[in-house]
């Protein structure tokens, strides 16, 4: 019996270290838990989160081109339309029954860009026989190579063509959708009406952004169904490819039926094979706003500093960033808009817009060199005016300063750009503006 109870001890003991082990080894493994997850990157809550470039999409960059500056904004398109993904003709207005109403250059304007868009594609097609066809060639000839026993390496030269040819192929396909055009013979760079609540009075003047034009279009439904079959007319008899709405200044109290009017035309649209998308103000409530899914919708990152302020740049990239990080609100796969150009300011604040072009000229005029602000990247100088002696202060955008914005863009998860707009841009920074559209 003695030695059973020494066994049964003998035992006791045992466990009891086989038990103080497995707990030791289990808070071992809690602590290697915890300290792994601090240790892991913090996800994103959002498709727009995170600074991830890729989050919001691939790049893509679109344009808008003005009724009233198309000479200018043609010049402009040409050399970038390969690198569009969209061209937004601006705009529809409103006659004095609230009707939608075209200025007399309008219709020069479309017919001159459907022909430089005809013309692109037609290019773009060349292009492809043309690679279609070395492509062949060079397969023809490594068959021969095959056949004869030539070493493959001697046709190394007619075949890298090939393959370069084909890499710029599919670098020009942007996405599914210009594919979908191209397959139903459209241009690969899609036109889109845009509708801007500026509204012209019998006498000619004119009211800008009138918020009151807005309250009745989205009154009621049959108010909205009028509005989104007289738009969905309008550009189906024109041509378009789809439509921008640019209704500005909107009533705290009108956001509710505007975002019904949204969803109801999207629906229209879309029934007739029409895109549609909604540009925001960045006073816009998005946090709060129940926006539909389906339109693509467009942040003004712009506006700043201008007619209403003293001298600044158009954005800065806090601006900027700001705006990306609100975007997180808004349903898909936003664009963030940056404006080209900047203003020229008097002494008592009166400020007037000029282009790129025309700034570099006032410099140029001034023999002054631009400073460039760390803040914004915007390029500003100062000089007197040789008219009235009277000092002027200048803002504006170039190439580097629209990159750089939307670099700050991409990085916050917004890679798709939209410009305002086409027209007084130098060489250097249409060039520059090709790389935003990504490979």
């Amino acid at each position: 019996m003695g030695r059973r109870r020494k066994n049964k001890r003998g035992y006791s003991a045992a466990i009891a270290v086989l038990a103080t082990a497995a707990i030791v080894l289990a808070a071992t493994a809690i602590v290697l838990v915890v300290l792994l997850m601090r240790s892991a990157p913090d996800e994103p809550d959002d498709a727009h989160a995170g600074g991830d470039p890729g989050a919001g999409g691939a790049p893509e960059l679109s344009a808008w081109l003005a009724d009233w500056d198309q000479d200018e904004g043609l010049t402009d398109a040409e050399p970038l339309l390969d690198a569009l993904t969209s061209v937004q003709l601006f705009a529809a207005y409103f006659g004095p029954d609230d009707e939608l109403y075209f200025t007399d250059a309008f219709p020069a304007m479309l017919t001159r860009m459907n022909e430089a868009a005809q013309r692109q594609e037609s290019s773009e097609q060349a292009e492809r026989g043309q690679s279609e066809t070395t492509g062949r060639s060079a397969q023809a000839e490594r068959g021969r190579s095959e056949t004869t026993g030539q070493p493959a390496g001697q046709d190394r030269e007619q075949a890298e063509p090939a393959g370069r040819s084909e890499q710029q192929e599919r670098g020009q396909s942007k996405s599914a959708e210009r594919s979908e055009q191209q397959e139903r013979g459209q241009p690969s760079t899609r036109l889109d009406l845009t509708v801007v609540n500026d509204r012209y009075a019998a006498d000619g003047t004119a009211v800008q952004k009138d918020p009151e034009l807005l309250s009745r279009l989205v009154a009621s439904a049959e108010s909205r169904s009028r509005h989104t079959d007289a738009i969905a007319e309008a550009a189906l008899s024109r041509g378009f490819g789809g439509v921008e709405i640019d209704y500005e200044r909107v009533k705290d109290e009108d956001w509710p039926s505007m975002c019904l009017f949204y969803a109801e035309l999207y629906e229209r649209l879309q029934a007739v094979g029409l895109e549609l998308r909604v540009v925001l103000e960045p006073r816009a409530p998005v946090e709060r706003l129940d926006l539909p899914e389906g339109p693509v919708y467009v942040m003004m990152a712009y506006n700043l500093y201008g007619t209403h302020s003293g001298p600044g740049p158009k954005a800065d990239h806090a601006f900027v960033a700001e705006l990306a990080e609100r975007l997180a609100h808004v349903p898909g796969q936003p664009y963030m808009a940056l404006a080209t150009g900047g203003f020229v300011w008097q002494a008592g604040g009166q400020a007037a817009a000029l282009t790129e072009r025309e700034a570099a000229s006032l410099a140029a005029e001034a023999e002054t060199t631009p400073q460039r602000d760390e803040a914004s990247g915007a390029l500003h100088f100062a000089y007197t005016d040789a008219e009235d002696g009277q000092p002027r202060t200048v803002w504006y955008a170039d190439g580097r300063t629209l990159t750089g914005w939307a670099e700050t863009a991409s990085r916050a998860g917004v890679p798709r750009i939209a410009l305002w707009r086409l027209g007084g841009l130098e060489p250097d920074t249409l060039a520059q503006l090709r790389g935003l559209a990504g490979p």
